[in-house]
C-alpha cells in the first residue's frame, strides 16, 4: 500500500509539474496507474503523452479535450477499446497501443486526416 502512495505522489507531482512548466509532454509511463488521471486530462498544451506499462483499463471520452497531442502512448495497458473521442486529435500522428485487448478501432480514427502511425501487435478487426 505504501508503494501505491509512493506512486500516486509521484503522478500528482508530474501532472502538478507539467501544469506548471506548460509542458509539451508527459511521461506517466510504469508508475502503476489503473486509471487516467482527471487532472491529466486539463493538460490542453500537451503533444506527447506517454501512459505505457500500466494497469489502464480504459481511456475516458474525454482524452479527445487534449487537441494538441501529436503521440499518444498506451502500450502494456489492459485497454479494451478505444473511445470515439479519439477522432478529435485531429494532431495525432503516432498511436500506439501494442499488448493491450483492442480487437476493433473506433470509427472516428477515420476522421483524423493526419498521416497517422498505428503500431499494435494484435488482430485488430476493422
Amino acid at each position: 500500500m505504501a508503494a501505491n502512495t509512493a506512486y500516486q505522489r509521484a503522478e500528482q507531482q508530474r501532472i502538478k509539474k507539467a501544469r506548471r512548466d506548460k509542458a509539451t509532454k508527459l511521461d506517466l509511463s510504469g508508475i502503476g496507474l489503473t486509471e487516467v488521471p482527471e487532472a491529466l486530462l486539463q493538460l490542453s498544451q500537451l503533444q506527447q503523452l506517454d501512459i505505457s506499462k500500466n494497469q489502464i483499463s480504459s481511456l475516458p471520452e474525454a482524452i479527445g479535450q487534449l487537441t494538441q497531442l501529436q503521440e499518444l502512448y498506451l502500450s502494456y495497458n489492459q485497454i479494451s477499446s478505444l473511445p470515439e473521442a479519439i477522432g478529435q486529435l485531429t494532431q495525432l500522428q503516432v498511436l500506439s497501443f501494442k499488448s493491450n485487448q483492442i480487437s476493433s478501432l473506433p470509427e472516428a480514427i477515420g476522421q483524423l486526416r493526419q498521416s497517422l502511425t498505428i503500431i499494435f501487435h494484435q488482430e485488430i478487426f476493422l
